[in-house]
Protein backbone atom coordinates (compact mmCIF):
# COMPACT_ATOMS: atom_id res chain seq x y z
CA UNK A 1 0.00 0.00 0.00
CA UNK A 2 3.05 2.25 0.30
CA UNK A 3 3.40 2.28 -3.48
CA UNK A 4 -0.22 3.44 -3.78
CA UNK A 5 0.46 6.40 -1.49
CA UNK A 6 3.56 7.33 -3.50
CA UNK A 7 1.55 7.27 -6.75
CA UNK A 8 -1.22 9.33 -5.13
CA UNK A 9 1.31 11.90 -3.88
CA UNK A 10 2.90 12.03 -7.35
CA UNK A 11 -0.48 12.73 -8.98
CA UNK A 12 -1.14 15.46 -6.41
CA UNK A 13 2.29 16.99 -7.04
CA UNK A 14 1.59 17.07 -10.77
CA UNK A 15 -1.71 18.83 -10.08
CA UNK A 16 0.11 21.45 -8.00
CA UNK A 17 2.53 21.99 -10.90
CA UNK A 18 -0.52 22.27 -13.13
CA UNK A 19 -1.88 25.02 -10.90
CA UNK A 20 1.35 26.99 -11.24
CA UNK A 21 1.14 26.63 -15.03
CA UNK A 22 -2.43 27.98 -14.94
CA UNK A 23 -1.28 30.99 -12.90
CA UNK A 24 1.69 31.60 -15.26
CA UNK A 25 -0.61 31.44 -18.29
CA UNK A 26 -3.07 33.80 -16.60
CA UNK A 27 -0.28 36.29 -15.86
CA UNK A 28 1.03 36.07 -19.42
CA UNK A 29 -2.44 36.66 -20.89
CA UNK A 30 -3.04 39.63 -18.59
CA UNK A 31 0.37 41.08 -19.45
CA UNK A 32 -0.45 40.66 -23.14
CA UNK A 33 -3.77 42.48 -22.67
CA UNK A 34 -2.06 45.36 -20.86
CA UNK A 35 0.69 45.56 -23.48
CA UNK A 36 -1.86 45.58 -26.30
CA UNK A 37 -3.56 48.55 -24.64
CA UNK A 38 -0.15 50.27 -24.76
CA UNK A 39 0.29 49.43 -28.44
CA UNK A 40 2.64 46.46 -27.97
CA UNK A 41 2.10 42.73 -27.66
CA UNK A 42 3.83 39.57 -26.53
CA UNK A 43 5.19 37.93 -29.66
CA UNK A 44 3.56 34.51 -29.98
CA UNK A 45 1.31 35.06 -26.97
CA UNK A 46 -1.69 33.40 -28.61
CA UNK A 47 0.54 30.58 -29.82
CA UNK A 48 1.88 30.00 -26.30
CA UNK A 49 -1.66 29.97 -24.89
CA UNK A 50 -2.89 27.44 -27.46
CA UNK A 51 0.07 25.18 -26.65
CA UNK A 52 -0.21 25.51 -22.87
CA UNK A 53 -3.98 24.90 -22.57
CA UNK A 54 -3.77 21.20 -23.58
CA UNK A 55 -0.87 20.80 -21.17
CA UNK A 56 -3.03 22.24 -18.38
CA UNK A 57 -5.93 19.94 -19.25
CA UNK A 58 -3.93 16.73 -19.48
CA UNK A 59 -1.86 17.40 -16.37
CA UNK A 60 -5.07 17.95 -14.42
CA UNK A 61 -7.09 14.91 -15.49
CA UNK A 62 -5.18 12.49 -13.26
CA UNK A 63 -6.07 14.42 -10.11
CA UNK A 64 -9.65 14.80 -11.28
CA UNK A 65 -9.94 11.04 -11.68
CA UNK A 66 -8.17 10.41 -8.37
CA UNK A 67 -10.75 12.53 -6.55
CA UNK A 68 -13.54 11.01 -8.68
CA UNK A 69 -14.65 14.46 -9.80
CA UNK A 70 -14.97 13.45 -13.44
CA UNK A 71 -18.23 13.13 -15.34
CA UNK A 72 -20.07 9.88 -14.72
CA UNK A 73 -22.97 8.31 -16.55
CA UNK A 74 -25.23 6.63 -14.00
CA UNK A 75 -27.37 4.68 -16.43
CA UNK A 76 -26.20 1.33 -15.01
CA UNK A 77 -25.90 2.50 -11.38
CA UNK A 78 -28.44 0.01 -10.01
CA UNK A 79 -26.72 -3.00 -11.56
CA UNK A 80 -24.39 -4.87 -9.19
CA UNK A 81 -20.68 -4.51 -10.00
CA UNK A 82 -21.39 -2.37 -13.08
CA UNK A 83 -19.11 0.38 -11.71
CA UNK A 84 -16.27 -2.17 -11.61
CA UNK A 85 -16.96 -3.26 -15.20
CA UNK A 86 -17.17 0.28 -16.59
CA UNK A 87 -14.07 1.36 -14.66
CA UNK A 88 -12.17 -1.64 -16.01
CA UNK A 89 -13.21 -0.72 -19.55
CA UNK A 90 -12.14 2.89 -18.91
CA UNK A 91 -8.76 1.77 -17.55
CA UNK A 92 -8.09 -0.36 -20.64
CA UNK A 93 -9.33 2.35 -23.03
CA UNK A 94 -7.29 5.12 -21.40
CA UNK A 95 -4.15 2.96 -21.34
CA UNK A 96 -4.57 2.26 -25.06
CA UNK A 97 -5.14 5.97 -25.78
CA UNK A 98 -2.04 6.79 -23.73
CA UNK A 99 0.00 4.26 -25.69
CA UNK A 100 -1.11 5.66 -29.05
CA UNK A 101 -0.43 9.23 -27.86
CA UNK A 102 3.08 8.10 -26.92
CA UNK A 103 3.59 6.55 -30.36
CA UNK A 104 2.23 9.72 -31.97
CA UNK A 105 4.58 11.83 -29.83
CA UNK A 106 7.60 9.93 -31.13
CA UNK A 107 6.34 10.35 -34.70
CA UNK A 108 5.82 14.09 -34.24
CA UNK A 109 9.32 14.35 -32.73
CA UNK A 110 10.88 12.54 -35.69
CA UNK A 111 9.07 14.87 -38.11
CA UNK A 112 10.31 17.95 -36.23
CA UNK A 113 6.91 19.63 -36.26
CA UNK A 114 6.94 23.03 -34.56
CA UNK A 115 4.68 26.03 -34.03
CA UNK A 116 4.55 28.73 -36.65
CA UNK A 117 5.80 31.90 -34.94
CA UNK A 118 8.05 30.79 -32.09
CA UNK A 119 9.01 27.40 -33.58
CA UNK A 120 8.08 25.59 -30.34
CA UNK A 121 8.32 21.83 -30.89
CA UNK A 122 4.92 20.07 -30.85
CA UNK A 123 6.08 16.69 -29.56
CA UNK A 124 6.29 17.66 -25.85
CA UNK A 125 2.59 18.58 -25.88
CA UNK A 126 1.71 15.19 -27.38
CA UNK A 127 3.91 13.49 -24.76
CA UNK A 128 2.13 15.41 -22.00
CA UNK A 129 -1.14 14.10 -23.44
CA UNK A 130 0.19 10.54 -23.18
CA UNK A 131 1.45 11.25 -19.66
CA UNK A 132 -1.97 12.59 -18.68
CA UNK A 133 -3.70 9.49 -20.04
CA UNK A 134 -1.35 7.25 -18.06
CA UNK A 135 -1.98 9.32 -14.92
CA UNK A 136 -5.74 8.93 -15.34
CA UNK A 137 -5.21 5.20 -15.82
CA UNK A 138 -3.14 5.03 -12.62
CA UNK A 139 -5.68 7.10 -10.70
CA UNK A 140 -8.52 4.83 -11.79
CA UNK A 141 -6.50 1.74 -10.85
CA UNK A 142 -5.88 3.32 -7.43
CA UNK A 143 -9.58 4.02 -7.02
CA UNK A 144 -10.41 0.43 -7.94
CA UNK A 145 -7.91 -0.91 -5.41
CA UNK A 146 -9.44 1.35 -2.75
CA UNK A 147 -12.97 0.22 -3.66
CA UNK A 148 -11.93 -3.42 -3.51
CA UNK A 149 -10.24 -2.97 -0.12
CA UNK A 150 -13.38 -1.19 1.21
CA UNK A 151 -15.46 -4.13 -0.01
CA UNK A 152 -13.17 -6.64 1.72
CA UNK A 153 -13.16 -4.58 4.94
CA UNK A 154 -16.96 -4.26 4.98
CA UNK A 155 -17.37 -8.00 4.46
CA UNK A 156 -14.93 -8.75 7.28
CA UNK A 157 -16.78 -6.37 9.60
CA UNK A 158 -20.18 -7.90 8.86
CA UNK A 159 -19.21 -11.30 10.16
CA UNK A 160 -20.21 -14.70 8.75
CA UNK A 161 -23.82 -14.68 10.03
CA UNK A 162 -24.70 -11.27 8.63
CA UNK A 163 -22.94 -12.06 5.41
CA UNK A 164 -25.09 -15.15 4.82
CA UNK A 165 -28.30 -13.28 5.69
CA UNK A 166 -27.57 -10.46 3.23
CA UNK A 167 -26.64 -12.99 0.54
CA UNK A 168 -30.01 -14.73 1.02
CA UNK A 169 -31.89 -11.46 0.46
Amino acid sequence: MKVLRVIEKFIRAVSILDGFIVVALMLMINADIILRALGKSITGGVEIATIVVPVIVFLGVGYTALKEMHIRVDIFKGWPYMDRVTNFLCIVTLAVIGYFCLVQGFQVKSLGTASTVLRIPRWPVVMVTAFGMFMVTLAMILNEIKAYSRLITSRKNRGPELSRESDAE
